[in-house]
């Protein structure tokens, strides 16, 4: 084999390995990967003196998410369960997560009492914690080679840990 064609076999190679690398390095963690707006649900079945919201979800990231939990940034509302099904089945891939794909929209809900939203003037904080396909790809092989390996190893392995944002959301306020 020429020197040459030895070169340009190596190129191809490493062309072909930084692909599936650069992929995950971009779809791993993701800065702020999710946005959330908020509408009141009038004639909703919520409690005296709760308000549902029906909560949209974007993801903006380029990869697919799994949303695991959320919850609103006042110290007075209720987290409904993601496994919480008022209007059908949720499409996830874990029985407590919301999968929301990339570039990709969902729709779930919260309650929240009437008087936080004349208090708060439509303004707060939507904590969650989510994390990509990729993520947990990686995490389950981690998993898979950690339960299979020595005892002596098993300290060795890196622990990961799901990604915490807070972003803010608006209300409308009821009129």
């Amino acid at each position: 084999m020429s020197p040459r064609l030895r070169v340009l076999v190596f190129v191809v190679f490493l062309i072909l390995l930084a692909i599936p690398v650069v992929y995950v390095a971009v779809t791993w963690s993701p800065e702020n990967p999710l946005r959330f707006r908020a509408v009141l649900v009038e004639g909703s079945t919520a409690p005296v003196g709760w308000r549902n919201l029906e909560i949209y979800v974007e993801n903006v990231s380029p990869a697919p998410i799994h949303l695991l939990e959320y919850t609103v940034g006042t110290s007075y509302t209720y987290s409904i369960p993601l496994g919480y099904k008022p209007r059908g089945p949720f499409d996830s891939t874990h029985s407590q997560a919301r999968f929301i794909p990339a570039g990709g929209e969902v729709r779930t809900w919260h309650f929240i009492r009437e008087a936080d939203l004349k208090e708060e003037n439509g303004r707060y904080w939507m904590q969650y914690a989510c994390y990509t396909s990729t993520k947990m790809r990686g995490l389950k092989v981690l998993g898979w080679v950690h339960a299979h390996s020595p005892q002596w190893l098993r300290g060795y392995f890196p622990t990961q840990h799901l990604y915490y944002d807070s972003v803010p959301m608006s209300v409308p306020s009821r009129e």
